[in-house]
């Protein structure tokens, strides 16, 4: 899946150089499409106590290193505990690397 992404560099103090990030363009229409495609691969379910027509996500963030990620995670799936395979239910809202200064 395909989504527009904006990025750039920042300058934080005079000890680091920079910080590149890059984060989703419109993140309310990536996410409809991110979704619909879920739909249509026929892959989101609804188990007991869900309440149908409610989608439920988890927003999480991931530190590896130097590089910051945040993405959102689509638990209305068919295998929800099956680790992450196709087709993928994450979808990365942004990323920062940071060279040493992202605590």
């Amino acid at each position: 899946m395909e989504y527009e992404y904006v990025s750039g560099v920042v300058g934080l103090t005079d000890d680091v150089d920079r910080v590149e990030w890059c984060r989703l363009k419109d993140i309310k229409a990536a996410f409809s499409t991110f979704v619909h495609r879920l739909f249509e691969k026929k892959v989101l379910a609804w188990h007991n106590q869900q309440p149908m027509g409610v989608l439920q996500c988890v927003l999480t963030g991931d530190k590896g290193g130097d590089t910051v990620k945040m993405q959102i995670i689509v638990t209305n799936t068919l295998e929800p505990q099956v680790p992450l395979r196709p087709p993928y239910f994450c979808l990365l809202l942004n990323q920062l690397d940071g060279d040493g200064v992202v605590e």
